[in-house]
């Protein structure tokens, strides 16, 4: 099998390892395997969803993908930077450059409208214009079907409401690698797909790569591949175990 150059690839994780020491009583620590000698490789452009049972280690997996966390060990690349060899500014800086989120709460600022909140990402940027950020998060609200509700706050909109602005905001920066965990988890099934529906067509509107978690089936077969968690260790669903060696990574 040919192997994928390394510039094809968003992501690359070579056996990764997460473990945390917790206190086991009587003053005696116990380390604790969350993650155990994860390989993956994702391609740019492409769609992956990441299940398993609560517990599993799946939320742990992506808050490591997107440098939020750092493993105790292996190699982690992201948009082609060393995660595991930076600081958590530096891995800041390698979120800033491409990388958005959609989270099941949707993480929205209460004290900003509908409107504020898309612009907040594009008003932080290098060179940035108010009144360019403005009329792009006009455009994108309007995209998601929100054009008459931009000056409304946050708890003046319902859940699918919410989760739409959500979804405006992370495309905003027309970001190169999108994380998001349990999209449609605080929605009724109806909202759900049509939140589904939205995050696909965006996605590939702008050819974004898509690593979501996810515990419903339907939405992780809408992706182009599937990865389980079970017990800390990584399983393919519907394919071949494509690992890469130390070699190949270190290369």
């Amino acid at each position: 099998m040919q192997q994928e150059s390394r510039t094809d690839l968003a992501l690359e994780l070579c056996d990764i390892h997460k473990e945390v020491v917790m206190a086991a009583g009587s003053g005696d620590q116990q380390v604790l395997g969350i993650l155990q000698g994860i390989h993956l490789r994702i391609k740019q452009g492409s769609s992956v969803a990441i299940v398993g049972a609560s517990g599993s280690g799946k939320s742990t997996l992506l808050g490591i993908m997107a440098g939020l966390d750092l493993p105790s060990s292996g190699q982690l690349s992201l948009l082609g930077q060393r995660l595991d060899l930076l600081d958590e500014d530096e891995r800041a800086l390698v979120r800033a450059s491409g990388v958005s989120f959609v989270f099941q709460n949707f993480q929205l600022l209460p004290g900003l409208t509908a409107l504020e909140n898309v612009m907040l990402p594009l008003e932080i940027r290098p060179g940035a214009y108010a009144a360019a950020a403005r009329q792009e998060a006009k455009r994108l609200l309007e995209r998601v079907g929100l054009g008459h509700r931009m000056e409304h706050y946050p708890s003046q909109l319902s859940g699918g409401e919410q989760q739409r602005v959500a979804l405006a905001r992370a495309f905003a920066g027309q970001p190169r690698i999108l994380f998001a965990d349990e999209p449609t988890g605080n929605l009724d099934r109806h909202t759900g797909h049509q939140i589904e529906d939205l995050l696909f067509a965006m996605n590939a509107e702008l050819g974004t790569t898509l690593v979501l978690v996810t515990h419903d089936p339907e939405l992780a077969k809408r992706c182009q591949r599937c990865v389980r968690v079970e017990d800390g260790r990584l399983l393919e669903d519907g394919a071949p175990d494509a690992r890469p060696s130390l070699k190949e990574v270190s290369s």
